[in-house]
């Protein structure tokens, strides 16, 4: 499973129709530069949720995603919040759009990707034998993967 390409698809969908013309490579690249990743280069699911928890406000939130009921909504300017202008500058530079557009996609992509790799509140990454298995093989074929 490609964490770092569901979210760059995540991410094209969250855009509707200003995404339409994008590269999927091309965001899958300023994705890698902006979110946590890895020593294998994959995304570091652990470290962005970190990101969410360690801004106070936004752990309930945050923990919204990772449990089973319904995702709380994430705002652009919590975007800000999190990922500073600076970063978000350089992402939404790197993607040729303007960075609120760029903070609004990530609004819609960040809580997806988080629910989708989480269960029962413990994010999949962390879950262990074959139960996790079986999670990993179904999240792997609902991204086509």
């Amino acid at each position: 499973m490609d964490l770092m390409k569901f979210a760059a698809q995540s991410f094209i969908e969250q855009l509707g129709s200003n995404g339409s013309g994008m590269n999927l490579t091309e965001v899958m690249g300023a994705l890698h530069k902006l979110l946590p990743t890895n020593a294998d280069g994959g995304l570091d699911l652990k470290s962005l949720v970190a990101k969410f928890s360690d801004s106070g406000a936004l752990s309930g939130m945050v923990e919204s995603w990772l449990g089973d009921g319904e995702n709380r909504s994430l705002n652009v300017d919590q975007v800000l919040s999190v990922f500073g202008e600076s970063q978000l500058q350089s992402f939404s530079q790197d993607l040729s759009m303007e960075p609120r557009s760029a903070a609004a996609g990530l609004a819609g992509m960040l809580p997806k990707l988080i629910d989708k790799s989480s269960e029962g509140g413990v994010l999949v990454e962390q879950l262990s034998g074959s139960f996790g298995s079986r999670i990993m093989h179904g999240l792997s074929s609902m991204f086509g993967r």
